[in-house]
């Protein structure tokens, strides 16, 4: 295909093969492709099998699913880089690989899905026992679910794997703090220093922690040789503290991040250009803490001292989002689209996503359509496939969804609400036995009472199939207790 269309070595895997199955969609040749080999393998199992398992229909849909995942799975390696030799970082996402458990888990964490977070982080450090770097990601997982417990066995855990993890080092430093423990707190906060060779937060952090500890003396030194660094590189004092802000607002310690930020704005050597990105985080600590006046109010002034930033934006959408303020949401989501373009840089994905969600919620689905793909453009996840799929679902494109849906699932094949997106299209298709089996799938894997599988049950008794009937009034039976 992409010598035929002069693009060989143009580019990229995956945008050679969005367009090879946008043309086979386009053209018909996938559907007319699926179509072709379902009646094949029908034939040669009619001829194989014997007759009761045939009759009862349950190898048809298993082999079918098992073959459109295969599919799949060969586009994939296709237009992956280096087919013969496959580089150590391209990694099949039906391998669960750590980096597609990471971001699965992010992904379920970002949209509110603490369960499915949960899950991921779990399985994340089943295959991965001996991993430091799976037992600290663990532990942020904990601390921001207020877990601290949980948060320092995590971190102990990966500082035995590697002595030199300074992550889970400066995070035991601050879970010290809050218990005014200072001395092993500056311990752990010496250390992460000695080992950091960019000793980018580390530094600010050893700064904050001797001034909790009211050891003044050690404060202005560090600070002091944070401030020599400054012929070097302008504002490194600023930036420091920036960049521990980020890292405490991150792990949920935010009487410390406050603290940090109070003294970052009383700073008289402040540039300008830095008020708005300390309006910024000014505006994601108190969005974290539920106080939405303040953190509407930051927000606004970050976009007023710096109008071009995309995150002042993303901010304010995400603040009016959670007042339900929903047309002002999607206007400040649409900004901080129009300013990254206009950057010549690729619009975020959280907030191509949070519009696709917003746009959902407004009904607007061909908007949230738009955004999702728009999001899968810059970097395909499970929750960008699953957000267009549901939006062609709600669109009635059943052939679309049916597309969307089966790349959500090979990304993440125990989302329980992938699988009942994919028994709603195929109920609507004239496929009962294949929607029996996908509803299944979301059974076995949790699905959540929901409009969905409401909308599921009710397709299930009007499609006149009576063991999808008989199903529906089992699922609608078990709900309701």
């Amino acid at each position: 295909y992409s010598t035929m269309q002069g693009s060989e070595g143009s580019h990229t895997g995956e945008e050679l093969k969005k367009k090879f199955l946008e043309h086979l969609v386009a053209n018909g040749s996938y559907q007319s492709m699926k179509e072709y080999l379902r009646e094949a393998v029908i034939e040669v199992i009619r001829e194989g099998t014997p007759r009761a398992r045939v009759e009862g229909g349950e190898v048809f849909s298993n082999l079918y699913v098992q073959l459109v995942t295969l599919a799949n799975k060969t586009l994939n390696t296709m237009f992956a880089p280096h087919v013969l030799m496959p580089s150590k970082t391209c990694t099949s996402t039906l391998d669960r690989s750590t980096e597609s458990l990471l971001s699965m888990a992010h992904e379920a964490e970002t949209n509110g899905d603490l369960h499915g977070a949960t899950r991921y982080f779990q399985e994340l450090l089943l295959r991965n026992q001996d991993d430091a770097t799976a037992w600290t990601q663990m532990g942020f997982f904990a601390l921001r679910s207020g877990d601290h417990v949980k948060a320092e066995e995590c971190f102990k855990r990966a500082l035995q794997l590697d002595e030199s993890d300074t992550e889970s080092m400066m995070a035991l430093a601050c879970l010290r703090c809050l218990e005014e423990e200072f001395e092993e707190a500056l311990t752990f906060a010496r250390e992460a220093v000695d080992t950091d060779s960019h000793k980018d937060i580390s530094w600010p952090l050893l700064a904050q922690i001797y001034h909790m500890a009211g050891i003044m003396t050690e404060f202005n030194a560090v600070w002091d040789h944070l401030a020599s660094m400054e012929a070097e590189a302008p504002n490194a004092c600023v930036s420091a503290r920036q960049r521990l802000i980020h890292f405490l607002l991150d792990s949920r310690f935010l009487s410390m991040a406050e603290d940090v930020l109070e003294e970052a704005r009383a700073d008289s050597t402040l540039p300008p250009q830095m008020n708005g990105e300390l309006n910024v985080l000014a505006g994601r600590l108190f969005l974290i803490r539920g106080d939405m006046d303040k953190a509407e109010m930051y927000a606004n002034a970050a976009t007023v001292a710096s109008p071009d930033n995309v995150d002042s934006w993303g901010l304010l959408g995400e603040v009016l989002g959670k007042q339900s303020k929903q047309t002002e949401a999607k206007e400040a989501y649409e900004n901080a689209i129009r300013k990254a373009e206009s950057g010549d840089i690729d619009p975020p994905g959280p907030i191509l996503m949070s519009l696709g969600k917003l746009c959902e919620e407004m009904g607007d689905h061909s908007a949230a359509k738009k955004a999702y793909l728009h999001a899968i453009r810059g970097t395909p996840t499970a929750g960008a496939w699953l957000g267009a799929g549901m939006a062609c679902l709600h669109l009635g494109e059943w052939h679309l969804a049916e597309e969307a849906l089966s790349e959500a699932n090979v990304f993440d094949n125990e989302n329980p609400v992938v699988w009942a997106g994919l028994a709603l299209v195929c109920v609507k298709d004239g496929r009962p036995r294949e929607a029996e089996m996908a509803i299944q799938e979301a059974l076995h894997h949790r699905i959540a009472e929901s409009p969905l599988l409401r909308e599921v049950c009710q397709a299930f008794e009007s499609s006149g199939d009576e063991g999808l009937q008989r199903l529906s009034e089992e699922i609608l039976a078990r709900e309701r207790v």
